[in-house]
This record gives structure tokens, sequence and C-alpha cells, in this order.
């Protein structure tokens, strides 16, 4: 989301609650940060400016206090119902994983045309569709987390998860 929508957005949150632009707040784009007037200090609760600052916009009060929101990493976790990077799952099922080698994908869900390179990267969720490619295998959807867009590719195409093999030598006391 950039800049414009985050300030549309929050402007929307706060006309919902009575807070106009003009009278009870002032935009500033550099922040982006919303700087409130005298009247719209009175006006802004505690709940109304958290579900701004969600939004990532600033808000600055009338005495010229500022309320960031702190910066929050996501941690990553790990799911518990999420299937073994196998590369046989189930349709509608899904799987994370990273990529080391370039992956083909297809724009359209049908997986025919000329594929384009997806390079490697840290993980990428696949999801397997009941729709059955060109190569009569299932479609596999493509998407890394975090976007919106999806690539699709086939079964057959997958990434084969790398297995390593580690020996340990065990001392037999008799």
């Amino acid at each position: 989301m950039n800049k414009h929508q985050m300030i549309g957005k929050a402007r929307k949150a706060l006309e919902a609650h009575g807070i106009l632009e003009g009278d009870d707040y002032v935009i500033s784009l550099q922040g982006p940060s919303f700087i409130l007037t005298i009247s719209g200090d009175e006006k802004m609760t505690k709940t109304i400016k958290e579900e701004v600052q969600a939004l990532r916009v600033i808000i600055i009060g009338a005495d010229g206090d500022k309320d960031v929101l702190p910066v929050v990493k996501n941690a990553p976790t790990e799911s518990k119902d999420k299937p073994e990077a196998s590369g046989d799952f189930n349709v509608g099922g899904k799987m994370e994983m990273a990529l080391t080698n370039p992956l083909e994908v297809f724009s359209k869900k049908d997986a025919s045309g000329k594929p384009a390179k997806m390079g490697p990267c840290a993980s990428v969720v696949f999801t397997k569709l009941a729709d059955i490619g060109p190569t009569g295998t299932n479609v596999i959807g493509v998407k890394k987390p975090g976007s919106s867009r999806i690539f699709y590719t086939t079964e057959d195409r997958l990434p084969q998860p790398s297995i390593q093999i580690t020996e340990t030598l065990t001392e037999v006391i008799e």
C-alpha cells in the first residue's frame, strides 16, 4: 500500500468517526501524518488513534506531540498443520518452501503458453488446484508470501526437496 492509499483509508476512518479534514486536522505527505487541530485533539480517542495508526499514519497532536506506532517485525511462525515439503499433497493443500533454482511459471491457470522463470527466493507457497494442466498433472498455484500475484505451474515442474542423509556411527559395547 503506497502513501496515498494509506492516507485515503485513514481519511475515511476519521470521517466515519466525525473527524473532518480542514476543521479537525490537516494532512502532511512527508510522514504520512495527520496534524490535529485543537478540536480534532478533543475528538480523537485512543481507539480511533489506534485504528488510524494501524494504517501506518502518524498522528501529531495539537501540542506537537507525535504518537508513532512502533515498528513490529513479524516473527516467523511454524504451522503444525502445514504439510511436509514432500511434493505429494492433496488438492487444496498448501506447502511452503524456498526456491533454490529458477521455477518455470505461467501467468494463466491453464499453464500453457510461454513460461517465465521465477528466480530463487526465500520462500514461495504452493497450492494444489483441482485443474489438470497440459501435461496431465495437477496445476499448482505459486505465490510469494505477502504478494497478491499468483503464478501457475504444473506438478511435474515442482522442485524436489533435497534430502540430506547423514550417517552416524555408534559404538556397540558387548
